[in-house]
């Protein structure tokens, strides 16, 4: 019924995923690099927004007579996500760039396992692994900061309860 549409949630899906590996692979290497991170940041909200308008474009006279009964569910939280993850596309698309704070953070350097690239530390019990400065990027919004990856969590959940919503009103 909504193929497109899960395809573009799955895509969604697919640069979380490539965000959280960008930001794994920088605590294994202990070092930025800003522009990756970046890149699948703007790769994601692109991806994300399309959720929204492909299931408009599938199913147009459903999607229009559901949306609003289905929009006024959403609590003042859901809101504020889909203005700040609309406002951030917007940046992409028209502006250059999302929206980001970087703030240098203490993070643990995680292991690797690799054979050849990999590390590994060994130390006495009771101390605390390695650990290095790293960017750790926000969004700011409504005079909050919410870090990046876990706004984009939220809006995939957000997104997964909308297409579960209307394919549970709409079964075939």
């Amino acid at each position: 019924m909504i193929e497109a549409t899960k395809d573009r949630l799955e895509e969604a899906h697919f640069f979380l995923g490539k965000l959280r590996r960008e930001k794994q692979r920088q605590e294994q290497l202990a070092r930025n690099d800003p522009k990756e991170f970046r890149y699948y940041v703007h790769a994601f909200l692109s991806a994300a927004r399309n959720v929204r308008w492909t299931l408009q474009w599938e199913e147009t006279v459903k999607y229009e007579a559901w949306t609003d009964t289905w929009a006024a569910k959403d609590s003042d939280s859901d809101r504020e996500l889909l203005k700040l993850v609309n406002d951030q596309r917007v940046a992409v698309t028209h502006r250059g760039g999302a929206e980001t704070t970087a703030i240098a953070e203490r993070v643990t350097i995680r292991e690797s396992a690799h054979p050849v690239t990999g590390h590994h530390f060994f130390r006495p019990p009771g101390i605390d692994p390695p650990s290095t400065i790293l960017d750790v990027h926000y969004f700011e919004f409504e005079g909050k900061s919410e870090e990046v990856i876990a706004t984009c969590q939220r809006y995939v959940e957000y997104l997964e309860r909308m297409v579960q919503d209307f394919m549970k009103a709409h079964p075939e």
